[in-house]
């Protein structure tokens, strides 16, 4: 009972009472702990640790102890995070982020439009989750700057005990893609996002770039006869991204066309005697300089032959023996892009009017595309060496400088110059003597010759691709089968071809492809004989009659022009036969080389 007396006495004094106080306000202060999911940073930190309410962790980046990442301006900055429990008990955790506007963290600032902190795609473990006591999480994060400012970003932890439900903050919740490698499909200019399920005519390139530009990574695509397999090497820089790009080479849309090789050459030539028609356009075949040449002929509303190339328009003359493209001009891509549709006639349709020859048509030697000595010297020889020889590519025309010109201004020093290809000319000077017709002069001064392209065209119409003698040749630098003698790898369209496109000796035809409403070179000689009681120099053209009477042609005819008047100039020249195109060919929906 006495010590009942005791115990009674020692509830009732004030040092248990304060003893109790301060016991229960313990008590409390655990419950809270326990209670709350989050818990308040005191920044007790060194530069390896956090403590959080109790819990304490260790951070390291790439290696080493650290919370501050740099995110350089304009440059993605990858880190890879280190989280080490310092605890005995198991906790849940997030990695949070604050930006500073200095290197030291002592100002913190809103995060920026163009700053992102990412989780990666490669991340080992999750930006949050459960750790264990004295366990480690390896996370891998990318801070994303396009600002010009270089930011720094100071990582922290929000924490809580395992058993309770961390409340997060979810600061870092979107993915950076950073897989080794990423694979884009590209199919006749269009995204897709599944390769071809046919092998068809395709050609594939591979090229893979990382977000600083190029990549080391290589890859090819090939049909295993039943599939597309992409396959890639030298990937030696996470989210690398290679477009896998499948298209037909130019040449093949064109053979497509007329149904394939064999379908064109079975067919034959059509009859040269007539104008192109409905009934004979399409696609043929013909030997040239090179091999089999496919060419065009017919009708413009019935043919695709369309193309935009180096920022102008052009009509697709033939594919070359060699496997170039061939082509005229046709007006410029702003034009095209203003009227949604290619041009059809008018003086768009050629860069301007220009003679053949300035001044002079009192000698043979006015044929050449080049010829010896200067202007008004005669020529009293035909071929040679010296100024006197009418067939040495010692001076240019006026055509060939105008034509030049073009080129130098327009093509020449242009990246896509590199798409041009050195493909031969015809300057056809043989006389019709030496392709079977009667003997016609002497081929120099001014005395009268007639030429092969004459007998070969205007008597018999009988145009070919093949040219007679390598002087007539011309090319820039190919000097095994060309003369060598050209700046620039362009020139006009020939006679010859003119012819199988579907041109007649003096005889109209506006819905040819070739036809314009206007008067235009072609780049073959005919003749010195007498017109109006004098005796001329003629080339071969194409267009109206002249109000001065020295072209006799009509509309979309073949016939001749006095090499001293102005017609029309189209460029003609040949671009690689693998480009890739897009577009039908129409006049509307026209090739585009990408």
């Amino acid at each position: 009972m006495e010590k009942i007396k005791q115990l009674k006495k020692i509830i009732k004094s004030k040092r248990f009472i304060y003893l109790s106080f301060i016991f229960l306000l313990i008590l409390f202060s655990l419950a809270l702990n326990i209670g709350f999911s989050t818990f308040t940073n005191r920044s007790e930190r060194s530069i390896t640790n956090i403590k959080v309410a109790g819990m304490e962790y260790s951070l390291y980046i790439n290696g080493k102890p650290n919370n501050i990442i740099t995110a350089a301006k304009n440059e993605d900055t990858p880190a890879n995070v280190t989280l080490i429990s310092l605890n005995n008990v198991d906790s849940k955790y997030e990695l949070t982020f604050k930006v500073c506007a200095d290197s030291t963290c002592n100002n913190f600032v809103e995060t920026p439009n163009g700053l992102k902190i990412e989780y990666s795609s490669k991340t080992i473990d999750d930006i949050s989750g459960a750790i264990p006591k004295n366990g480690v999480k390896n996370l891998r994060i990318i801070a994303t700057n396009e600002t010009n400012t270089t930011y720094y970003i100071m990582l922290d932890i929000n924490a809580g005990y395992i058993h309770n439900t961390l409340a997060l903050k979810n600061l870092i919740n979107t993915e950076y893609n950073e897989e080794d490698v990423i694979i884009a499909t590209i199919i006749d200019g269009e995204i897709s996002t599944t390769f071809p399920t046919t092998k068809g005519d395709y050609d594939t390139e591979v090229t893979c770039t990382t977000n600083n530009g190029a990549s080391n990574a290589t890859g090819s695509a090939t049909w295993n006869g039943s599939k597309w397999v992409v396959n890639i090497t030298g990937v030696d820089t996470g989210r690398t991204i290679c477009n896998v790009e499948f298209y037909v080479q130019i040449i093949n849309k064109i053979l497509a066309q007329g149904g394939g090789i064999t379908a064109i050459e079975t067919k034959g030539n059509p009859d040269f005697d007539s104008s192109s028609s409905s009934s004979d356009t399409g696609i043929y075949a013909m030997e040239d300089e090179y091999d089999m040449s496919y060419y065009y002929r017919g009708e413009k509303n019935y043919l695709n032959n369309n193309l935009i190339w180096g920022g102008f328009q052009w009509k697709i003359v033939r594919i070359n023996g060699d496997g170039s493209v061939r082509l005229i001009y046709n007006g410029t891509e702003a034009q095209f892009n203003d009227s949604s549709t290619m041009n059809d006639t008018g003086t768009n349709t050629q860069i301007k009017e220009a003679a053949w020859n300035l001044t002079n048509s009192n000698d043979a030697k006015y044929v050449g595309y080049m010829y010896g000595g200067a202007n008004g010297v005669a020529s009293t020889q035909r071929n040679g060496t010296t100024d006197v020889a009418a067939t040495y590519n010692q001076r240019n025309s006026n055509a060939k400088t105008e034509i030049d010109n073009w080129f130098s201004d327009n093509i020449s020093g242009k990246q896509f110059e590199s798409n041009v290809v050195d493909n031969l000319f015809c300057n056809d000077r043989r006389l019709q003597n030496e392709v079977g017709g009667s003997s016609t002069g002497p081929g120099y001064g001014d005395g009268g010759s007639y030429f092969a392209a004459y007998y070969r065209l205007w008597t018999n119409s009988n145009p070919t691709l093949k040219c007679g003698l390598k002087n007539d040749k011309f090319t820039v630098s190919d000097t095994q089968r060309g003369n060598g003698a050209l700046s620039f790898p362009v020139g006009l369209l020939t006679a010859d071809e003119a012819a199988i496109a579907g041109l007649e000796n003096y005889g109209e035809n506006h819905t040819n492809y070739l036809y314009t409403n206007q008067t235009i070179w072609f780049f073959t000689p005919v003749a010195r004989y007498y017109s109006l009681n004098t005796q001329t120099t003629f080339m071969f053209a194409s267009g109206e009659r002249t109000t001065d009477g020295s072209f006799f042609g009509k509309s979309g005819d073949l016939n001749f022009g006095v090499v001293t008047i102005n017609l029309g100039l189209r460029p003609v020249l040949s671009i690689k036969g693998d480009l890739k195109v897009t577009g039908t060919g129409s006049a509307t929906e026209p090739f585009i080389v990408n």
